[in-house]
């Protein structure tokens, strides 16, 4: 399957999960944040009880190229000048056929991980600036 196949399973495996969750307030971005490269990247993001979310599929490169694609979750929250901070992989430089193919399952296990974190075991990572 080529990149934009996959990445359209991808896209109506999000919407179906959005739907299934009753998530109404999901947002999902699709323009990647780089100005010296375009390329597919998918970001899922909601706050719930004061913690920021995201789920996130996006390339590894090696000199410009993508080398293979990582799909992974995290929760974090600001507070006074410090941001704490829990991410896990569920899915780490494999191939974007790998990730297509069980995107279901990466959708629902991720969520399921990500929003049974409790605030209060979310670690300190870093002053912000």
């Amino acid at each position: 399957m080529t990149e934009v196949e996959i990445f359209n399973i991808i896209d109506s495996s999000i919407d179906a999960f959005i739907k299934k969750q009753h998530l109404t307030k999901i947002k999902v971005s699709k323009k990647a944040h780089s100005d010296w490269i375009t390329f597919n990247w998918r970001q899922l993001t909601w706050a719930n009880n004061d913690i920021e979310y995201l789920i996130e599929i996006f390339p590894n490169f090696i000199d410009e190229q993508i080398s293979s694609w990582t799909f992974y979750t995290a929760a974090y929250y600001d507070l006074n000048g410090k941001r704490y901070y829990l991410n896990k992989y569920f899915a780490q430089e494999t191939t974007l056929d790998f990730i297509g193919g069980n995107i279901t399952g990466l959708l629902s296990d991720s969520f399921k991980y990500i929003i049974g974190i409790e605030r209060k075991n979310i670690p300190f990572k870093v002053v912000l600036s």
